[in-house]
């Protein structure tokens, strides 16, 4: 397929510091500007975002601006846009991150196939490579990305980046409920759809600073993403999906929910056997946990990684219904204020 058309969609709340670098980001992709409109989707902005990005409509006439009338989400942000957007191929992309020039130019090869629903993109971190908030997530996110593209290269991938995706039209309208950018993969596949990783698209994300903000971030998403595998929980062991729902799927949902509980139960049961052996026996162990967490970056990336996730378990356990109405029964509304038109 030669120049196919994209849709872009931006959600946006109160993002007056970053909006300016993510359109003029946007109006340099290496695609012609012809071949693609760019879709701002406002979730009742109390800053000056929907001024700047007015500003920038009276001068490109391929930008949008939609203006909810009630907080929505992400989510309903995006369920919002697709009434409006003209073309098959929707990219999904937030305000805070850059896209590399060409990454809709390398994304045709693989979403404008027959048995592909959804691609993603990949993620490299910018940031102060020596801050310990940077380090964790550069080593966690290098990992998943080979994981990501392993399980592409098999079947599918069911784990999406919400900050660069792109679907295809007609067919997430095909799903009438869903609630995160992993929820929109799961549900492609299990329309009979591939979901992949793109190595060749990639988007850059500025990492946080601060270990406590990171901390707070995984766990909040670590609940949206034990809830949505719980949700799915029918592709588990099915024969239907192929590789994706025989090892796939079931390797993903014990990697978030039932390793975290194993992992710890193990080191905890370890640790008291050793406490009636011998005391220094169970100091020598609790001493050469601390020195590999201090002294191996993987292994403090991969338990920091895992106490988030032990906590976003307690967390639903300790309230499942709150949880559930909290990060899936939200009544997204698709309901327009108005679409601030292009001024020539």
């Amino acid at each position: 397929m030669i120049n196919p058309k994209f849709s872009l969609i931006i959600p946006v709340f109160n993002e007056e510091k970053v909006i300016i670098d993510k359109l003029a980001n946007c109006l340099e992709l290496d695609y012609s500007k012809c071949n693609y409109e760019i879709f701002v989707v406002d979730d009742y902005s109390t800053d000056k975002t929907c001024k700047i990005v007015k500003k920038y409509i009276k001068h490109h006439p391929n930008i949008r601006l939609i203006k909810n009338r009630f907080s929505k989400g992400k989510v309903g942000c995006v369920k919002t846009a697709l009434n409006a957007v003209k073309y098959e191929y929707v990219s999904i992309t937030d305000a805070d991150v850059i896209l590399k020039k060409d990454i809709l130019r390398n994304s045709i090869k693989y979403i404008s196939k027959k048995n592909v629903g959804a691609i993603c993109g990949i993620q490299n971190l910018i940031g102060n490579r020596k801050n310990k908030a940077f380090s964790f997530e550069n080593i966690y996110r290098k990992f998943y990305t080979k994981l990501r593209l392993l399980e592409s290269r098999l079947d599918s991938a069911p784990v999406f980046h919400g900050q660069f995706m792109i679907v295809k039209k007609s067919i997430l309208r095909k799903i009438k409920i869903f609630y995160d950018d992993t929820d929109i993969a799961i549900k492609i596949r299990k329309l009979g759809y591939k979901t992949l990783y793109i190595r060749e698209c990639i988007f850059y994300e500025r990492a946080l600073y601060s270990i406590k903000n990171l901390r707070k971030q995984k766990s909040r998403r670590s609940v949206g993403l034990i809830l949505i595998f719980l949700d799915n929980a029918n592709v588990l062991f099915n024969p239907k999906y192929g590789l994706y729902g025989i090892l796939i799927y079931p390797f993903e949902f014990s990697l978030y929910i039932l390793q975290p509980v194993f992992l710890f139960s193990i080191l905890a049961a370890i640790f008291f056997k050793l406490i009636f052996i011998s005391w220094l026996y169970s100091f020598i162990y609790a001493f050469l946990l601390l020195f590999s967490y201090i002294a191996i970056p993987f292994f403090r990336s991969y338990i920091f990684g895992n106490i988030s996730l032990i906590v976003s378990l307690y967390t639903i356990l300790s309230n499942f219904k709150k949880s559930k109405d909290l990060y899936l029964n939200c009544n997204w509304s698709s309901d327009v204020r108005y679409i601030e038109k292009s001024v020539d």
